[in-house]
């Protein structure tokens, strides 16, 4: 049996008028858990003012560069080198640095410029324990 070429027509349109509208249904990020860019730390330049002036300091699970000078909310920096293990690796403790920044953020300071930098193996890297330390860096903040 053969189909007309209306007839295909017809059925390919119907077909892409409901892809169309399924997209638009639901937006995926549910908890506003994004990682936007003015949370993020993007120049070498910015990277380089809070290894300078912040202050460094070490938790149980990473370290950090703390500085207070933001004025759009809290920003976040990650520095892996490459001694901490092959890409797959430094991507993994990147991922769980940024979920436990993003569950953290509302509660830290609106000032707080953050670069992590990874100090134990990351099998033992977990997002409570990095999210426990970015709580304790930020607690007693200097008064600027």
């Amino acid at each position: 049996m053969r189909i007309s070429q209306a007839d295909e027509d017809r059925e390919r349109k119907k077909d892409c008028e409901s892809s169309s509208s399924s997209r638009t249904q639901a937006p995926h990020n549910r908890l506003n858990l994004s990682f936007p860019k003015q949370a993020r730390i993007r120049s070498k330049g910015h990277y380089q003012k809070i290894y300078y002036e912040g202050r460094k300091l070490t938790g149980q699970t990473v370290g950090a560069g703390l500085r207070f000078g933001s004025t759009s909310g809290p920003k976040l920096g990650i520095t892996v080198s490459k001694k901490y293990g092959k890409a797959h690796e430094r991507n993994l403790f990147k991922r769980r640095v940024r979920e436990a920044f993003r569950h953290t953020a509302p509660l830290l300071p609106r000032q707080a410029e953050i670069n992590i930098f990874p100090r134990i193996p990351l099998e033992k890297v977990t997002r409570a324990g990095v999210e426990a330390d970015l709580l304790h860096f930020c607690k007693n903040r200097p008064l600027a």
